[in-house]
């Protein structure tokens, strides 16, 4: 999925990131030589094959193609899997109620969390929820 960023590259002179549409940056061919049959970085698109196999079970969205053309749709591949709204939730429990989800309660809170979260990726309801949860306890 790296290739998503092909025509992105870092100019530490000015300090920010460049953008080159269709221009595939030079260091995608770094020691092209040493093994010319090998795979050339044509463009910008990308493939998820973590959505079959064991990595699967990171939740991929299904109405998302899985594959795509720039790190635009890359991170909505990646934004939108249950893996992801999982940990951010996780890490607001954590900062909010200064431990980690121990028991069947604080888990099926979270799993509640994680589907609020998931229905509009609003932190600041995910933060909201978390302290009234952890308010009594």
């Amino acid at each position: 999925m790296a290739q998503a960023f092909a025509y992105y590259n870092f100019n530490p002179t000015s300090g920010s990131i460049e953008y080159t549409p269709g221009v595939v940056q030079p260091k995608y061919f770094n020691n092209d030589a040493n093994f010319p049959y090998g795979f050339r970085t044509p463009d910008d698109a990308w493939e998820n094959r973590w959505r079959v196999g064991q990595n699967e079970f990171l939740g991929w969205d299904p109405g998302l193609p899985g594959s795509g053309n720039g790190a635009k749709s890359m991170g909505a591949e990646l934004a939108n899997s249950d893996a992801f709204a999982y940990c951010q939730v996780k890490k607001v429990f954590r900062a909010v109620c200064l431990r980690a989800p121990e028991d069947v309660t604080d888990r099926a809170q979270v799993a509640q969390m994680v589907t609020s979260f998931k229905s509009g990726y609003r932190m600041k309801q995910t933060f909201a929820e978390a302290a009234v949860y952890c308010m009594g306890q």
